[in-house]
């Protein structure tokens, strides 16, 4: 998600499906808020120096980040908004 656009702020959420073969769509709720604090899941992109790439958020999915992108599992964070 580009900085310039997805403004790190309360109330602002990230839907995330995940697509994968013999499975049903997996369905993640991801508050804004919590890339104040990148972890292994969440990253902060500068591209620092670059003049084809602009600064963006973003989400390294992977098997390992798994348990890390658990937590914001739709069913789990629709309950707390």
């Amino acid at each position: 998600m580009p900085k310039s656009t997805f403004v790190l702020r309360s109330g602002l959420l990230l839907a995330l499906v995940l697509l994968r073969n013999g499975s049903p769509p997996a369905h993640f709720l991801i508050p804004a808020t919590v890339w104040l604090k990148p972890d292994g899941l969440l990253v902060s992109r500068d591209y620092v120096g670059s003049t084809k790439s602009h600064p963006e958020w973003g989400i390294n999915v992977s098997l390992r980040n798994q348990p890390l992108l658990d937590r914001f599992a739709f069913d789990q964070v629709v309950p707390t908004l």
